[in-house]
C-alpha cells in the first residue's frame, strides 16, 4: 500500500510540472524573463569640466548629459535604467557630515532591503559601493571621498521597474551597472 501511496504522488507531482492550453498540448509558460541584451564593456572618459579634474569613466554604449558642471545622468535606455552622479567639493570641515549625510539616504532608498556593502580604496579616494540584488528602483549606490574635499555620490536609478519582475530577471541588469560603477571607481586614483 505504501508504494502505491508513493507511486500516486509522485504521478501527481508530474502531472502538475507540465501545462497545457486545453487540448492536451504542451505550451510554454504566458510570460517569460526579461532577457536584456547588455552592453559592452569599452569606456570612455567624461570631460573634466563636468568632472571637475577627477577621471571618471562611463560605459561608451550609454548616454551621458550634464545640466551643469558637477552632475552627470549615465542613461542606459536597453536597462531602463540612468546612473545619476555628482561631483562635489566642500570645506574639509563639513565633508564628513557630508558623508553622513549621504549614507543615510542609501539607507533610505534601500528601504529596509538587504545589501551588500563594498569599501575598496582606488588612489587617493576611499570608496563604498551598496547593491541590492532585490526589486529596488535604486539597486546600485555609491560614494567615494579622497577625505579632503572631494566628494563624488550617485545612485542607478531603475525607471518603470515592473512591479510583477522577479529579482532573477533584473539580476542580470543591476550586475552591469554595478560593474559599471565599479570600474568607474577603481579608475579614479589613475
Amino acid at each position: 500500500m505504501r508504494h502505491l501511496l508513493d507511486t500516486l504522488i509522485l504521478w501527481l507531482l508530474l502531472a502538475g510540472c507540465t501545462s497545457t492550453d486545453g487540448t492536451g498540448n504542451t505550451v510554454p509558460r504566458r510570460r517569460a524573463y526579461m532577457r536584456p541584451t547588455l552592453y559592452d564593456t569599452v569606456y570612455i572618459p567624461v570631460p573634466d569640466s563636468i568632472t571637475g579634474g577627477p577621471r571618471f569613466t562611463v560605459n561608451s554604449s550609454a548616454l551621458t548629459r550634464s545640466v551643469r558642471p558637477g552632475w552627470l545622468d549615465v542613461a542606459y535606455p536597453a536597462y531602463h535604467a540612468v546612473i545619476n552622479v555628482t561631483f562635489s567639493t566642500f570645506h574639509p570641515d563639513t565633508l564628513a557630515s557630508q558623508v553622513d549625510n549621504r549614507l543615510e539616504r542609501f539607507t533610505l532608498n534601500l528601504n529596509g532591503l538587504p545589501a551588500q556593502v563594498s569599501h575598496f580604496s582606488s588612489g587617493p579616494y576611499e570608496c563604498t559601493v551598496v547593491t541590492t540584488h532585490e526589486l529596488s528602483m535604486t539597486p546600485v549606490q555609491f560614494l567615494a571621498t579622497d577625505g579632503h574635499s572631494a566628494l563624488i555620490s550617485g545612485t542607478a536609478v531603475m525607471q518603470g521597474l515592473d512591479p510583477s519582475a522577479t529579482t532573477d530577471s533584473i539580476r542580470p541588469v543591476i550586475d552591469a551597472l554595478e560593474y559599471d560603477i565599479f570600474h568607474a571607481l577603481r579608475g579614479l586614483g589613475h
